[in-house]
């Protein structure tokens, strides 16, 4: 009788992973957090690598932005660059976090910058594509209004108004605190505070600063009435060698003495004691 005799054969495939790259990269997009309308800003673009990168390539999304130019850093050449993105390269690659170039923008409106299909690769021809990055521009505030406007002592006429800038008051008094509070909290403000008030009219200013640097000046004319007295009459006046025909009125008098007068005496008195 026949036998057959089955024989397994067991094969094992040994499956090693292929390494991945464990290089790292990101980047930063950094710009001012506002801006006035019309101005220009510089926006940097940064990387962090643990490997050496000789290319860098990118596009921007520009939102109320109008596009200037693109400036690479020192060690980068430029490739190309243009409203839509850049590519800039280092023969010797750079690693670390560094600066890799300036992007110059005129700002519209409320405004964003995204950089995106960011591509970055060393000389082995790895390439690597951090995440885009975004960031928001907002205007800058052209508010230049006071909210109020008070004194400490005596009434503003006209009563305030946010958008009447002429005041005036009248205070008997040596001092004044003018207190006044911006509609804005961005705003800056000058010329509040206590104030010195001298006879007759005195101006003040009080001038809001927008964040934007537009101005706006309150102005508080307040008259400080004069009660002094006016008089300013001698009531007598006399010399002890001659005689002299007084009168307040008259302010010029000829006085004759002796040849051998040597000096003279004048004596007057005030018609007002606060003289």
């Amino acid at each position: 009788m026949k036998k057959n005799l089955l024989i397994l054969i067991t094969s094992f495939l040994l499956i090693i992973p292929k390494q991945a790259n464990a290089a790292s990269a990101n980047v930063t997009l950094s710009c001012p957090s506002s801006a006035n309308s019309g101005a220009t800003i510089s926006c940097t673009i940064s990387v962090s690598t643990d490997t050496l990168i000789n290319g860098i390539a990118a596009n921007y999304t520009l939102n109320n932005l109008t596009y200037v130019s693109f400036t690479p850093s020192s060690g980068f050449t430029t490739n190309y660059s243009s409203q839509s993105g850049f590519s800039i390269g280092n023969t010797n690659g750079k690693k670390g976090t560094y600066t890799v170039g300036t992007i110059k923008v005129k700002v519209n409106g409320a405004a964003s910058l995204t950089i995106k299909n960011l591509d970055l690769s060393d000389k082995s021809y790895n390439s690597y594509s951090p995440a885009s990055k975004t960031v928001s521009i907002r205007l800058n505030s052209t508010n230049n209004n006071l909210s109020s406007l008070s004194l400490s002592n005596g009434t503003l006429s006209p009563a305030f108004n946010t958008n009447t800038t002429s005041y005036t008051s009248t205070i008997n008094a040596t001092s004044v605190t003018i207190k006044a509070t911006t509609s804005d909290s961005k705003a800056k403000i000058s010329g509040v505070g206590t104030k010195t008030l001298n006879y007759g009219a005195n101006t003040f200013n009080i001038v809001v600063t927008s964040e934007s640097g537009s101005k706006k000046t309150y102005k508080i004319v307040i008259t400080r009435p004069d009660s002094r007295s006016s008089n300013n009459n001698l009531k007598s006046l006399s010399t002890d060698k001659g005689t002299i025909s007084f009168n307040k009125n008259t302010t010029t008098y000829n006085l004759n003495v002796d040849s051998n007068v040597t000096s003279i005496k004048v004596n007057a008195n005030l018609e007002d004691s606060k003289s």
